[in-house]
Parts: structure tokens; C-alpha cells; sequence
């Protein structure tokens, strides 16, 4: 009787966390952990990406010096398979593109996103608090 009670209540514990997945997004060291990302379409797995793009004009992600000069910078998403496989063919777009399924499996090369990150995810939990 124990065992068919604690089987249900096992699987519907991991049954969520196996879906979502928890990434990098961002660029360069101005980048955070998202949590349990799961919103990457209909019927679409989601991936962490990490890949390095040329700065061209008018791009946000980029100062006007690193447009002026077309600057290479990394960046960090979640995106679906589909657009991962993409990604990895665009040569011109896109390079050093790396898809993965890990937990913070793109994360910076050099280990940390920003000094200010402690801030972010302080400011983000309040947030999630009065999101109601």
C-alpha cells in the first residue's frame, strides 16, 4: 500500500523540473541566470545557447564603439532545438554556436555574468513577490 502512494507523489515531484530547464541570457559579463525556463513553443524542447555575434548599427546589445568598430561579443540564450540547429548553420549571423540541455550548461567562459548579478537576483525575486 506504502509503495503505490509513494511512486505518484515521487513522479509528480520530478515530473515539472524534468521540463524546465535554467540558462544563461545575456551578454558579455551584463548576463543572468534564468530559472526554470519552459516557454520555448509549441511542442519544442528548450536548449541553452551560447554563441558570438558581430556588433552592427543600431543594435542594443552594443555601445555605439563596439557598433563603430563591429565588435565580436558573446551572448547567452534560451531558445528552442529547432532554432539552436539554425543557429549552427548560419555561419554569417552567428559563431562559436554551442546548444546544450544542462542547467547553466552555457554559462561564461570566465565563470561570472557581473559584479551586480547578487543585485539583479535580489531585485528579480522581489519582483516575482509582487507579481501577482
Amino acid at each position: 500500500m506504502f509503495g503505490r502512494f509513494i511512486f505518484p507523489v515521487v513522479f509528480c515531484l520530478l515530473f515539472p523540473t524534468t521540463l524546465s530547464i535554467n540558462c544563461y541570457s545575456g551578454t558579455d559579463k551584463q548576463c543572468l541566470l534564468r530559472k526554470n525556463m519552459t516557454d520555448c513553443g509549441t511542442n519544442e524542447t528548450c536548449q541553452c545557447v551560447s554563441y558570438r555575434f558581430t556588433c552592427s548599427q543600431s543594435d542594443a546589445n552594443c555601445t555605439t564603439d563596439e557598433q563603430s568598430t563591429r565588435a565580436k561579443k558573446w551572448a547567452y540564450k534560451i531558445v528552442s532545438k529547432s532554432v539552436c540547429e539554425t543557429m549552427k548553420k548560419s555561419t554569417n549571423d552567428f559563431s562559436d554556436v554551442k546548444c546544450c540541455l544542462r542547467n547553466g550548461c552555457n554559462q561564461p567562459a570566465y565563470g561570472r555574468c557581473s559584479r551586480s548579478q547578487s543585485r539583479r537576483r535580489a531585485l528579480r525575486k522581489m519582483t516575482d513577490l509582487l507579481d501577482f
